[in-house]
């Protein structure tokens, strides 16, 4: 009887094996509703979705970089930055992650650029705001 179920000992490991392939390669029901909610633009529940996907394995560098996508979209782009940067810390030769990681942070520094544009044409309008009502 024990040699029996000795026996059937590798056909658990590959059972168990498949399963964590499967998880690995983001096969999981979880990433697949995700880019389903992704697919339909629906980024703040893509972005809970793969939160789930990394809660489970959070060595998961595809569920973070699909996180980075999703924040994104959304306009989220400090946490996507450190979604990507998450991504590419644990797969640093993946060069899809490290292009959107640079990429994403090209656009903080466009943004930040912008914003201090912004804030000296106000402080620039004010000013002559000033000067108009003291004339």
């Amino acid at each position: 009887m024990k040699h029996s179920n000795f026996g059937n000992f590798p056909v658990y490991l590959l059972v168990i094996f498949t399963i964590l392939l499967a998880t690995s390669c983001g096969t999981t029901p979880t990433n697949r509703f995700a880019i389903k909610v992704a697919k339909a633009k629906l980024w703040n529940e893509a972005a809970f979705r793969w939160q789930q996907v990394i809660d489970q394995e959070p060595e998961a560098a595809f569920a973070y970089n699909n996180l980075g996508v999703a924040y994104e979209a959304g306009g989220k782009i400090e946490q996507a930055l450190t979604a990507y940067q998450q991504a590419v810390e644990i797969e640093p030769e993946n060069k899809h992650y490290r292009y959107n990681y640079r990429r994403c942070r090209s656009i903080q520094k466009n943004r930040s650029n912008q914003a201090l544009e912004d804030l000296d044409q106000t402080q620039a309008e004010e000013t002559d705001s000033i000067g108009e009502t003291q004339e």
